[in-house]
């Protein structure tokens, strides 16, 4: 979405604009600071996960990494595991398992087509 608003003619009453901050994920570095720029707003572009997850895990507002990590949201726990579910170690690849530190934290599953929230 980043990307098609960038892709509008620049308005010259960008102050009207209040929003301060927005995640929009995958926009390129030249883009993002194009996006901060004109909009006069911190745009967050990394992050990971489905919107079952709302999402996994964010960039950090005003820092952005270029090694494209990103924390994960203090809502959720998440690790790293092999196919028996045995966590591994930094560097290792594996499998990505996410777990809500509350119940109701992310979706259940899906249900006849639609998303289903305990």
């Amino acid at each position: 979405m980043a990307m098609a608003i960038i892709a509008q003619p620049a308005n010259p009453i960008k102050q009207c604009n209040r929003i301060r901050i927005a995640h929009y994920a995958s926009v390129p570095t030249d883009k993002r600071r194009e996006f901060e720029e004109r909009f006069d707003t911190c745009l967050v572009s990394k992050g990971y996960g489905q919107t079952e997850c709302a999402p996994v895990s964010v960039g950090t507002p005003g820092k952005p990494r270029v090694d494209g990590g990103a924390r994960p949201l203090s809502f959720l726990q998440v690790r790293i595991a092999n196919s028996r579910g045995d966590e591994l170690p930094t560097g290792q690849v594996g499998e990505i398992l996410v777990r809500a530190k509350q119940p109701g934290g992310i979706y259940s599953g899906y249900w006849n087509g639609s998303i289903s929230h305990p």
